[in-house]
């Protein structure tokens, strides 16, 4: 609802037909997809307050897509022969094969190696060394920029555990495959940040999507195409 809101205030609008762009995990889409929409879908009409304004939508129809795909939407034209896809977000890595520009939807995983496992083995590493507590700021700097204003001591810490980390996210993909001899890599989501900067790849072959909109954008893109072609 909050983030319905955002755009309702954009436009200036109480009152909306709403058409919902949802994602799920590469491999939960084929069995999910229909449940999924019609509990997006459940309430037609839907009011409710928010900082003290009242707002009213109607919602019109869902499109679910896969998770990280849409955040490719222009670079499409980069997807020629096998292509592997890696999504990094907070909780979960998903992983997909995109062989000449289709979603190969068999070929989806979908790792519990997210951001968020980073972030407390950085935080636990702190800890051991020190018996201090890190503020998670500090880690959330640290993934933006691959540095941060602490001491050197702590900051090696932190160096060290993003590069285990990386490897960890790079093991995972050669467990379903993922050769950079024979395909493209394109990562995705925060966790791109850590492998950009401590990561052990071949950047001639990695393609890192650094714009942070650039799945909400692929989402609306490939709804608008489906509800046009529905029509």
């Amino acid at each position: 609802m909050a983030a319905i809101t955002s755009e309702l205030q954009v436009n200036n609008v109480n009152e909306a037909n709403v058409h919902i762009a949802a994602g799920l995990p590469l491999s939960w889409v084929i069995n999910q997809r229909e449940q999924f929409c019609k509990y997006i879908t459940k309430n037609e009409i839907v009011e409710f307050t928010f900082n003290k304004k009242t707002y009213k939508i109607r919602i019109v129809g869902c499109t679910v897509l896969p998770q990280g795909y849409p955040a490719l939407i222009e670079n499409t034209s980069m997807l020629t022969g096998v292509n592997m896809l890696a999504d990094i977000g907070n909780g979960t890595m998903n992983v997909m094969y995109i062989n000449n520009k289709k979603p190969i939807e068999e070929k989806c995983f979908t790792e519990k190696i997210g951001v968020n496992q980073f972030v407390i083995a950085a935080q636990n590493a702190v800890t051991d060394i020190s018996g201090k507590v890190i503020d998670l700021a500090i880690i959330q700097n640290f993934i933006l920029d691959g540095t941060a204003d602490i001491s050197e001591n702590y900051l090696a810490c932190l160096r060290e555990t993003a590069e285990n980390y990386c490897s960890e996210i790079l093991d995972t993909l050669a467990k379903y495959e993922y050769d950079s001899d024979f395909m493209k890599l394109f990562i995705v989501g925060g966790g791109g940040k850590l492998i950009k900067n401590f990561g052990r790849y071949n950047s001639d072959r990695v393609i890192f999507i650094n714009d942070l909109c650039a799945a909400a954008k692929g989402f609306e893109k490939m709804a608008f195409l489906k509800m046009q072609n529905k029509r």
